[in-house]
């Protein structure tokens, strides 16, 4: 049998759904709020015709954990799912706000999800202010490493996340390389 991946197309999704409802069942007798999102790879849109969604979803409700993303999240020309989504046991109206970002930077569209819930923390520190470092020297070298970067590799990858990964990855290294943090002037 060949070892499978949480949260891919075809994963163990009996196992997955015993595991999650025994990690609520533990954090539920904490009696605190709880949140827990991410892209399940389980469309709630057939929680009516398939048993595996309809058990995911049942250990979420049984925890009074509601999902907050109720329209599809992965949308094509052919297909509509909700796979991704933000499940919690807070839903005052008044303090949550949950949406749907529909952007094309991804075959899925972000989620939100924003609380203003406030609690009695503790003061923090302030916070250090920082920015890059886009001078024009900067700028130059960035143009020249990602003019003289070999392409080649990702424009054949077949696997469009993969090429994106890579790319992705390429990319942000030389960012953070040629556009380092510098300590920014404080407003005061």
């Amino acid at each position: 049998m060949a070892v499978q991946t949480w949260g891919r197309p075809g994963s163990i999704i009996n196992l997955f759904n015993q595991i999650l409802s025994d990690k609520l069942k533990m954090i539920a007798s904490e009696n605190k709020y709880i949140i827990h999102m991410g892209d399940y790879n389980v469309d709630l849109l057939k929680h009516d015709t398939h048993p595996p969604t309809s058990e995911f979803l049942d250990s979420n409700l049984i925890h009074s954990l509601l999902p907050t993303i109720n329209k599809p999240t992965k949308v094509t020309s052919s297909t509509a799912t909700l796979i991704d989504n933000i499940f919690t046991n807070f839903l005052d109206s008044d303090e949550v706000t949950a949406c749907i970002l529909p952007i094309d930077i991804s075959d899925h569209f972000p989620i939100c999800y924003f609380s203003r819930t406030i609690t009695n923390l503790s003061p923090i520190a302030p916070i250090v202010q920082q920015k890059r470092d886009l001078s024009r020297k900067n700028i130059d070298k960035f143009n020249h490493i990602i003019s003289n970067q070999g392409w080649t590799p990702i424009m054949k990858e077949f696997n469009t996340q993969l090429a994106y990964s890579n790319f992705h990855s390429m990319f942000t290294s030389t960012y953070n390389k040629c556009f380092p943090f510098k300590k920014a002037p404080t407003p005061y």
